[in-house]
């Protein structure tokens, strides 16, 4: 803990244009660190972005895991939604060993809201803990929307009880809390779930109750969630409007008791914007692997040829390199001579027809 402190108060002193202001509250040692827009081209953002380190100096663990929150909702999706981005930078040295480099972190946050614009938003990065203590403060921007006065129906000790939670929609995530009493505005998460699980919507006749059922990894089961709220209309109108993001469909129930009244079933087409140049990146990638391995094979390599000192990879790749492209201008060669014959038949079938 006094070595992060240490790295922190370097990181205070930084030499790039970053601003970090340090604090100490409570036991969790905190750095607030804000960088410029003048870091980024304006399309990236035209606003300074705040970022959040936090260490807890009463972990259980040797060496506490820092926590890295985004303050400033720049983006879609919006990242400032109490999720740890933590373990998105890879360059920061091994949290497991102690051996942590925070200074490199300024350089890493950086270069992370440039990757985040070039690929449209980074959708599901980040993670959230359950059971973990969370600040009200991460959620209160204008697009997290938080909703208070909700209360939940669950079988505690054999016995239906209705208990207070609090629920907070981000652009792609549903999250459950109920309050921590032991802090002012904490919160301690029972449940979070990606929007793209919700399979199924029941409205109860009594205009305040809700059961949504969400999918879970044993795909013949649903978790149901029994909710009761003052203004449901308003609140299911504000999660379906982020289900429908996904482009997917799901359904709405209407239930007089257990008897279903009425039935919708919802399917939009509109998605997350994905960068279709990293698709095909990626596709490249996996032809160039497979005619790696087709090169191996063509030239019989025994097992002495194929040890990492002796097999020269670069050459390899370029060959394949070279083997996937010749593909696509084949390909394209294909496509274009059959679109030639394809003009060519129908110059024929128009002369023929003028003839008769």
């Amino acid at each position: 803990m006094d070595d992060l402190e240490v790295q922190i108060d370097k990181l205070v002193r930084n030499t790039i244009g970053v601003d970090v202001v340090k604090t100490f509250v409570r036991g969790i040692l905190s750095a607030e660190i804000i960088i410029p827009k003048n870091k980024f081209d304006s399309k990236v953002t035209k606003l300074d972005i705040k970022f959040e380190i936090s260490i807890d100096s009463y972990s259980p663990t040797l060496y506490p895991v820092p926590k890295i929150y985004c303050l400033t909702p720049y983006c879609f999706p919006n990242l400032a939604d109490g999720r740890d981005l933590f373990r998105e930078f890879r360059n920061m040295g091994d949290y497991r060993n102690g051996e942590l480099e925070l200074t490199k972190l300024l350089e890493e946050l950086i270069e992370f809201v440039k990757v985040n614009y070039q690929r449209g938003g980074l959708l599901f990065c980040g993670n959230y803990y359950l059971d973990d203590k969370y600040e009200r403060r991460l959620f209160q921007n204008d697009k997290c929307i938080i909703v208070d006065k909700v209360k939940q129906k669950v079988v505690l000790k054999a016995k239906n009880v209705t208990v207070s939670r609090i629920i907070i929609l981000s652009d792609v995530y549903f999250l459950h809390f109920k309050k921590d009493k032991s802090a002012k505005n904490g919160l301690i998460l029972l449940f979070w779930s990606s929007l793209n699980n919700l399979e199924k919507i029941q409205k109860m006749s009594d205009n305040k109750t809700v059961m949504l059922h969400w999918l879970t990894q044993d795909k013949d089961n649903s978790y149901i969630m029994h909710l009761v709220l003052e203004n449901r209309n308003d609140f299911l109108n504000q999660l379906m409007d982020r289900v429908k993001n996904f482009g997917m469909n799901f359904d709405v129930f209407k239930m007089n008791n257990q008897n279903q009244i009425e039935h919708k079933t919802f399917s939009t087409d509109f998605k997350f914007k994905i960068n279709e140049n990293e698709k095909d990146k990626e596709k490249e990638k996996e032809k160039v692997v497979d005619n790696i391995q087709n090169i191996i094979q063509e030239e019989k390599l025994d097992d002495e040829d194929k040890n990492e000192e002796n097999l020269n990879i670069d050459k390899l790749f370029g060959k394949a390199e070279e083997k996937t492209n010749n593909t696509i201008s084949n390909n394209k060669e294909g496509e274009k001579n059959e679109n030639n014959i394809k003009i060519e038949n129908n110059i024929s079938t128009k002369e023929e027809n003028k003839k008769e």
